[in-house]
């Protein structure tokens, strides 16, 4: 059987699932931020660095998931690199938009988490529109995109195609 692109699965039913998982890690982290939990496990510091509840490390999970799910239908690496692509800026559109829209409130609110606080001083106006330009653009877009496409590009190249697949 030759897979066609007819069978390759959507974006859609690719990252419904990956975003829900990254809308209920959003969620726990702002809860967990709004308690008062350690800085190690929710840093409230601008960028929350090093925190272990976060969505960051995520593409690096779900760019190998998706990879696979789309290898299992396209021929060749290099065909999968687009539709691999355009998978993780769904997914990286669709996992940020949250975490903007808790910007803005988190902003308006002066809540005290790292969704409201930027490195220098900067007005609610600018707060919002560098989050922004943080979420959508850097966060969902650049590091997604790149982290997702190496780790999954990687896991590709390291577990061979079963034989079923390749007919």
């Amino acid at each position: 059987m030759n897979p066609t692109s007819s069978s390759v699965p959507s974006v859609r039913s690719l990252v419904v699932v990956p975003a829900a998982i990254t809308l209920a890690v959003t969620a726990l982290r702002l809860a967990l931020e709004l308690l008062g939990a350690p800085s190690w496990l929710a840093n409230r510091d601008a960028g929350g660095p090093g925190a272990l509840a976060g969505i960051v490390w995520l593409p690096f999970v779900f760019g190998p998931w998706f990879a696979l799910r789309l290898r299992a239908h396209i021929a060749s690496t290099r065909a999968l690199l687009a539709p691999l692509a355009r998978t993780l800026v769904v997914y990286g559109l669709l996992a940020r938009l949250p975490v903007f829209l808790v910007t803005i409130v988190a902003v308006l609110g002066e809540w005290g988490t790292h969704y409201d606080a930027f490195p220098g001083q900067f007005g609610t106006a600018a707060k919002i529109g560098l989050g922004f330009a943080f979420q959508m653009g850097f966060w969902a877009c650049i590091w997604t995109v790149v982290t997702g496409m190496l780790a999954g590009l990687l896991v590709v190249a390291l577990r061979p195609r079963s034989k079923a697949a390749a007919a």
